[in-house]
């Protein structure tokens, strides 16, 4: 991967990130920053301002590109599984990633997690950012595409209508599907990115229990919904 300085940006065998600069004969090791954890199908990539957003332990990671120094790191994007992250980015600080599972994640520059969207085995497959700012990943069997916005992404179907309560709430939270054809899965994240809850939907009307999850914000993902929804324990 070659950044917009020239230098050039590798993923090692022992999993570090290095860059090195060409002088036309040889090459020169800059630096070096350690990272771990990750297939040897992971992608990295270089952002609009030239920082490098490179996969480690579940997490992406962006770092300095002049230095190699961490400047931010994400919440855990691994559901359990594999963990081959693809990542692409945008001209307008927009950071996708695949994590190599189901999922489909959007960051701003800074690894805040926008929104993210449930994709049945992404698998290797990246995200291909088109010229106006479309994003494409494919998934089982469809693909899908979103506009590249700060709020949530907006793919080109969606096929669950659901709406929640109460909410905030101190125990429970109930789920009704205007459309449920077919079971769902569901995960109930915390704001670190761990998975408290976990399991499908069957039925049009389903209740998830909170009781003993502490007081905070949790994020509800559902197959098919094609953003994140925010549930405020009490």
């Amino acid at each position: 991967m070659v950044g917009f300085n020239g230098v050039v940006y590798v993923q090692l065998t022992d999993d570090n990130v290095a860059a090195l600069s060409d002088n036309g004969t040889a090459f020169t090791l800059l630096w070096q920053t350690e990272i771990s954890g990750n297939g040897s199908f992971s992608l990295m990539c270089v952002g609009a301002d030239g920082s490098i957003y490179a996969p480690t332990d579940g997490k992406i990671v962006r770092l300095d590109p002049l230095t190699g120094d961490t400047l931010n790191i994400s919440a855990t994007i691994t559901q359990g599984g594999f963990f081959l992250p693809r990542i692409s980015a945008t001209s307008n600080n927009m950071i996708y990633v695949t994590n190599g599972e189901n999922y489909v994640y959007a960051f701003d520059h800074n690894l805040n997690l926008i929104w993210s969207d449930y994709l049945p085995n992404t698998n290797t497959s990246g995200v291909c950012i088109a010229p106006n700012g479309l994003a494409a990943v494919c998934g089982q069997n469809t693909i899908r595409v979103y506009t590249p916005t700060q709020t949530v992404g907006i793919p080109e179907t969606e096929d669950v209508i659901v709406s929640l309560h109460p909410n905030p709430t101190s125990s429970y939270v109930t789920l009704t599907f205007e459309n449920l054809v077919s079971a769902k899965d569901y995960l109930c994240i915390d704001s670190q990115g761990k998975i408290m809850r976990k399991g499908k939907i069957f039925e049009k009307c389903t209740t998830i229990s909170l009781a003993d999850l502490n007081s905070g914000l949790y994020f509800l993902q559902i197959q098919g919904l094609n953003q994140t929804i925010k549930i405020m324990k009490k």
